[in-house]
């Protein structure tokens, strides 16, 4: 359950970053729009190396995004990976709780037959003792 939550955390986090870096290039490409709307409309000019930085910085966030998806791919797969290790451990962990319920239930069913056993020996024997007095008080009166 811990590793879920490690490798969850770690999802999640590299998910924020992939955000942020697409924010990041999707204002860069607005930008880099509006730089050359205006130059083109305006009397300037399109000032080159603006929009060759931009171009730049748009690429490097580019990369950046490739590697954050990769991040998160990688970090999915941990998840689902964790998720199966949770699922398999939950089964046996329940697997053993069944087994260990119908041993108890086995230990008791035992427990409550061999208190019935002496019960019943104890029944007979009482029964056997009465009968063995009722012959002796039969004969002693006979006489």
């Amino acid at each position: 359950m811990l590793a879920m939550g490690v490798c969850e955390r770690a999802r999640a986090a590299a998910e924020r970053e992939a955000r942020v870096i697409e924010a990041r290039v999707d204002a860069g490409r607005v930008e880099w729009r509006e730089r050359l709307a205006i130059g083109s409309s305006g009397s300037g000019g399109v000032k080159i190396a603006s929009v060759r930085l931009q171009a730049g910085a748009t690429l490097r966030d580019l990369a950046a995004l490739k590697r954050a998806a990769l991040t998160l791919a990688a970090a999915e797969r941990e998840v689902e990976r964790a998720r199966v290790i949770l699922l398999e451990a939950t089964t046996r962990r329940r697997a053993i709780e069944e087994l260990r319920e119908r041993k108890l239930e086995e230990w008791v069913a035992d427990a409550a037959r061999a208190e019935q056993r002496v019960i019943d020996d104890l029944v007979v024997s009482r029964h056997g003792r009465q009968s063995e007095d009722d012959e002796a008080c039969s004969v002693e009166g006979a006489w």
